[in-house]
């Protein structure tokens, strides 16, 4: 099954403009395609993820899975535009 990475690559050039510490990761295995982690600048640690892959939230639309890193909570299907909305500031922290 082919992927649609056009919310990843949406999620990608927000944080590149709000000067997010994140980093792509393309994840072949598990059924995980693309993953984005943002990390907190001031001490590295990470705060969120942003998936899309087999056995995701919305994957088969070409939407994104969010999850918080200190709770393990999990939210989806989500836009780009949802995710950002999500963690508005949180990516800063």
């Amino acid at each position: 099954m082919k992927l649609d990475l056009r919310e990843m690559n949406k999620l990608e050039i927000v944080l590149k403009q709000k000067g997010a510490f994140y980093k792509r990761i393309p994840l072949p295995e598990d059924g995980i395609k693309e993953q984005i982690v943002v990390y907190s600048p001031t001490d590295g640690r990470r705060i969120w993820d942003a998936v899309i892959g087999l056995g995701t939230y919305g994957s088969r639309a070409g939407l994104l899975e969010l999850m918080w890193e200190d709770s393990g909570y999990v939210i989806g299907p989500l836009t780009a535009e949802g995710v950002i909305r999500e963690t508005e500031g949180y990516e800063q922290r």
